[in-house]
């Protein structure tokens, strides 16, 4: 009778037991969009969506802008132009491909709305 209560304590302890974290459980579309910062969230994900040849790419993008540069990614997110163009808020969405999914549109205005950060 002790073996099998044990057992049964033991898989009610063992079973409550998972693999999520606070940020999984806090988050309900689980994007990671706690403590957001450019090199470890935002850098990769404007490079490939913004900072490609013929858009916001190199030290001759349009307008000015090299968005693989943490400088024009805090200068166009402090200005709100980020995400006035992500959201479509501005009139104009992009990247011209279309709208990024929202779980991107979360961290990038998480990343905005927490000061940009460089971390």
């Amino acid at each position: 009778m002790r073996k099998i209560l044990f057992l049964f304590l033991a898989a009610i302890f063992f079973g409550a037991c998972t693999s999520e974290n606070a940020e999984d459980l806090t988050d309900p579309n689980n994007c990671g969009i706690r403590d957001v910062g450019y090199q470890d969230d935002i850098k990769e994900l404007l490079s490939t969506n913004c900072g490609t040849a013929g858009c916001h790419g190199g030290p001759n993008g349009i307008g000015g802008l090299d968005l693989n540069t943490f400088d024009d990614a805090k200068q166009i997110a402090a200005t709100g132009q980020l995400l006035g163009r992500v959201t479509g808020s501005s009139g104009n969405i992009m990247p011209p491909s279309g709208q990024l999914p929202k779980c991107e549109i979360d961290k990038i205005t998480a990343w905005v709305q927490d000061g940009a950060p460089n971390n």
